[in-house]
């Protein structure tokens, strides 16, 4: 009994063994089918004849290729190549063709040359000699060009041009490629794009056909007869003539330069934006101007700087800083250059500060006109009124016009808040060095200043006050106080006690000390802190008067 049950399981397992291997052989025969069918789609495509006029074999010429001759025309992978005789090797699935030869791809595409060698396998043709490939109104020309049909790409490392009938554009370069199924152009060294109104020069460049763009990715420059781009990244749209730079881009035009982190210029148009980081230089005017946006209209020569505006006029022996809101500049028809500061403006220069609403500075006479509560400090003295104009004579300022409530105030004193005062109808100053040394007072001129003593020590001892109205006067500073003060018609005069310190009898009407406005250093200008002036406040202790001592001399005459 045990030896039929043992009989049998050997049965069973000789018959699963042989089903397992019956299926394991179908499987294996199945996949090697399939195998074998892939291989066989896998085959590339034979190149086929479709017309010559004589077919033979030469050995002489070649024992392994057929030589065709006359209206040849062979055909593979739809592509249709025309020459006057060719040598096709039918084993290897190649050809040489000869004598204008012709590739025609989806009647779109057209490449001409002397002579072509071509691999079906790979797919691949070489063109040589008189090189010319051609598309709708583009046509590419070299030496020799690699042709890629199952890609439909094209190569040149020889040296290659390219014409473009519709927008007059050429462009060389030491290599290229064009991808013909989506219309795109790749040139490396020595790119070099003539358009009728401009030259590009670069190293690396793509370049989209269809669209009619170029990107760059290196140095690039981009000249004209009105102005010059640079650019290290960006494109250019050479059908609509707009640019869009990044890194480094900067556009000269007009003896200024533009330069910003990115760079957008019509010039169609003439107009010109820059993005962060701006800085205008007018090498001409020697100006400097900053912000975060600036846009320039090159016909009009005009340019806007907004988001922190900053200047730097460069003199011979110094420096303006200036902040402003917006600066706007313009050039006249005589190329005289003017600068326009809106809204709280500040300015900052060795020997004169200075803040209003209004500022316009003109390169014609190198003059600064504040308007809207404008005020001026020239070492102590501050200078206020309804408008002011300041002349320079390139080096420091030379003159200064004071219209309407003219007033001049020295800090004579920060505790006891004493102040020099001048007054006004119209003031008219000079000035020597960077010091404002003489101030003429005419209409309704009224004075206040305090007589004081030098002590060895250099500190000051008051003495007295002196008060005085007269239509017009003439006065002469020194260093940080007045020398002395001429009245020049029907004065009226008085001298206070000391003890009306701090009282409204000694602060005419207008007095305004702005001394926390004052700019101390160029970077309080530049710099987006604002500044605080060193005025303390009055104490209620007063000085001990000294009744000796020369006070400033004054003069009475009846008319000059």
């Amino acid at each position: 009994m045990m030896s039929n049950q043992i009989a049998t399981n050997h049965i069973l397992k000789d018959s699963i063994r042989g089903l397992f291997c019956k299926y394991a052989l179908g499987f294996t025969l199945a996949v090697l089918c399939s195998w074998g069918l892939q291989a066989q789609n896998a085959q590339p495509k034979r190149i086929e004849i479709l017309n010559a006029d004589r077919v033979q074999f030469d050995a002489k010429i070649s024992a392994e290729a057929q030589f065709l001759v006359g209206n040849v025309q062979l055909m593979h992978n739809e592509v249709i190549m025309i020459c006057d005789s060719a040598l096709l090797y039918q084993a290897t699935n190649r050809f040489e063709a000869f004598g204008d030869v012709e590739i025609n791809q989806g009647d779109t595409l057209f490449l001409f040359g002397d002579s072509l060698f071509y691999n079906g396998n790979l797919k691949q043709g070489k063109v040589v000699g008189d090189v010319s490939l051609q598309e709708k109104d583009m046509e590419l020309t070299t030496d020799v060009l690699l042709y890629n049909v199952e890609k439909s790409e094209a190569y040149y490392t020889t040296g290659g041009r390219i014409e473009s009938k519709a927008n007059k554009n050429t462009l060389t370069s030491r290599k290229g490629t064009y991808v013909s199924k989506s219309k795109m152009f790749y040139f490396k060294e020595n790119v070099v794009l003539v358009n009728p109104d401009y030259t590009v020069n670069t190293d690396t460049m793509d370049y989209d056909n269809a669209r009619e763009i170029a990107y760059f990715f290196g140095p690039t420059v981009i000249q004209s007869d009105e102005n010059l781009l640079y650019a290290e990244n960006g494109n250019y749209d050479t059908k609509r003539n707009q640019a869009r730079f990044d890194e480094n881009a900067f556009l000269v035009s007009n003896e200024q330069k533009l330069t910003g982190d990115s760079l957008f210029y019509d010039r169609n148009k003439g107009i010109g934006e820059v993005f962060k980081q701006v800085v205008i230089t007018d090498t001409v005017n020697d100006f400097l101007i900053y912000g975060d946006y600036g846009i320039y209209f090159e016909k009009e020569k005009k340019s806007l700087v907004t988001q922190q505006p900053r200047a730097i006029k460069l003199f011979e022996s110094d420096s303006l800083y200036l902040k402003a809101d917006t600066l706007f500049s313009f050039e006249d028809s005589l190329g005289i250059k003017t600068l326009l500061a809106y809204h709280q403006v500040s300015y900052f220069k060795n020997d004169l500060q200075g803040v209003c609403d209004t500022l316009i500075y003109s390169g014609k006479d190198s003059s600064i006109t504040m308007l809207n509560a404008p005020v001026i400090w020239n070492e102590n003295n501050q200078i206020t009124g309804e408008q002011i104009i300041i002349y320079n004579d390139g080096k420091n300022p030379k003159e200064m016009y004071v219209n309407k409530d003219a007033f001049i105030t020295q800090l004579v004193d920060t505790t006891y808040q004493m102040y020099n005062q001048i007054k006004g109808r119209e003031l008219f100053g000079y000035f020597t060095g960077r010091e404002l040394s003489r101030v003429f007072v005419s209409g309704n001129g009224q004075t206040i200043y305090y007589i004081q003593e030098d002590e060895p020590d250099s500190t000051k001892s008051l003495i007295g006050i002196n008060k005085a109205e007269c239509s017009n006067i003439d006065i002469k500073l020194g260093k940080k106080q007045i020398e002395s003060i001429t009245f020049l018609v029907e004065p009226v005069a008085k001298a206070l006690a000391i003890d009306k310190l701090g009282s409204s009898e000694l602060m005419l009407s207008g007095l305004n000390w702005r001394g926390k406005e004052r700019p101390l250093t160029s970077a309080d200008v530049m710099m987006k802190s604002e500044v605080t002036a060193p005025v303390a406040k009055p104490e209620t202790a007063k000085p001990q008067p000294k009744r000796k001592g020369k006070s400033p001399k004054k003069t009475q005459k009846s008319k000059r």
